[in-house]
């Protein structure tokens, strides 16, 4: 016999476990009735019963538990789903019935607008023949409009619409609202170019009143053109010619006739020379003159042209000079004592430098032969090609007399 033979066996009794009650630390959503053991007092004894039966069921009823809350919330969320679904299918079919809805009112909108464009053209088409000419594009605008419409511009709009390019205005290709948005912007066009026209005008009476005044400020020109100084315009040519006579020379060889043309300009070369610095002074003394505006303009041009004539000339050799220095190491000069035919490439050389030198003597001779005429003619040797431009550029400005000088 056991230890509790004899004694009173206590009965197993429940009791109910709020919900939310913990179970093993953990809270159990829902659970509202769970056995308990529950101490009975019989006797002198206490006695615990019923805690091996109750304790091993507890988990099966959470997982229970949990299974019935995951299948609530996937069929809440089925059933929301398809709610959603419901209300997008509606959406798109009142989307749908909008769409067709806003078709068909603008295909009413331009019904009207087509007839109501029909109307105005048969106001404007004054002769039935189903086509609008400048003519009745004018009058229509004039009359319905009341846009008086020049026929520059009138032809100008009917070519713009004239999509088929027949010279006339179709009923598929007019629209009043068009040819008034047009004739808009025809007439800002037109302003801005008038305006832009006007502009220019103003821009140019302003340089013209400028130059007036610049005129005004400057020198009276002297016109004489009398014998002394027709001759003194020849004579500043001396210069330039001392300067071409070296490239010359050659010729002194193949025509041996041309030294008593060129012997006295030798000679006054010779002259020159001796005089220190003569070249560069009678140069600075040419350049003197053509700047006294009190001159005579013939004589002051001649100076100017003289001087650019002999810098010209100067170029040119100091050119050669260059060039026969970067190829040879020596200029044209110091090379000529070494010219003895065994050097092909240096007498190459040597030989189109004096073609060239040969060429620039003859146009200088000839620039020189047309100035000493024209100036003899009294008229100014403005003719030769750039340097004529450059020279009228360099010379100081003066202003001709007016006709009360001219009488005084």
């Amino acid at each position: 016999m056991g230890p509790l033979q004899g004694m009173a066996q206590p009965r197993l009794t429940t009791a109910l476990v709020p919900a939310n009650t913990a179970v093993h630390g953990r809270a159990v959503p829902g659970l509202s009735a769970v056995p308990r053991p529950v101490l009975r007092r019989r006797g002198t004894a206490q006695v615990a019963v019923g805690a091996t039966g109750i304790r091993p069921l507890v988990p099966f009823y959470c997982a229970a538990m949990v299974g019935i809350q995951r299948r609530h919330r996937s069929s809440r969320r089925i059933a929301a789903r398809a709610q959603e679904d419901d209300t997008v299918a509606s959406l798109e079919r009142a989307a749908q019935k909008l769409r067709e809805e806003a078709a068909q009112l603008a295909s009413e909108v331009d019904e009207g607008l087509r007839q109501q464009q029909l109307r105005w053209f048969q106001r404007f088409d004054v002769d039935n023949t189903g086509a609008l000419s400048v003519r009745e594009l004018r009058q229509g605008m004039l009359q319905w409009c009341e846009e008086d419409v020049s026929e520059v511009v009138a032809k100008r709009l009917l070519e713009e619409h004239d999509v088929n390019k027949d010279g006339k205005l179709q009923p598929s290709e007019f629209n009043l609202r068009s040819l008034k948005a047009s004739l808009r912007q025809i007439e800002a066009d037109i302003a801005t170019k008038e305006a832009k026209m006007e502009a220019e005008a103003r821009e140019r009476e302003e340089e013209q009143r400028q130059l007036e005044e610049y005129k005004a400020t400057l020198p009276v020109a002297n016109d004489d053109t009398g014998l002394i100084v027709r001759l003194s315009s020849i004579l500043v040519y001396v210069l330039p010619i001392l300067d071409s006579l070296r490239f010359g020379a050659p010729l002194l060889v193949l025509a041996p006739a041309a030294l008593s043309f060129m012997m006295p300009w030798y000679m006054l070369l010779v002259v020159v020379n001796a005089i220190p610095f003569g070249q560069l002074l009678l140069f600075f003394g040419l350049s003197s003159l053509s700047d006294k505006c009190e001159l005579p303009v013939l004589f002051r041009y001649n100076c100017r042209q003289a001087m650019e004539l002999d810098v010209a000339v100067c170029l040119f050799k100091l050119f050669c000079d260059l060039m026969f220095f970067l190829a040879y190491g020596s200029s044209p000069d110091e090379l000529t004592q070494q010219l003895d035919g065994t050097n092909l490439a240096l007498t190459m050389g040597f030989i189109a430098y004096l073609a060239l030198g040969v060429l620039v003597f003859f146009l200088m001779w000839a620039c020189v032969a047309y100035s000493a005429a024209s100036s003899l003619l009294g008229l100014t040797p403005n003719g030769i090609p750039y340097l004529s431009a450059v020279t009228e550029e360099r010379l100081p400005k003066t202003r001709p007399r007016d006709q009360e000088e001219l009488t005084d």
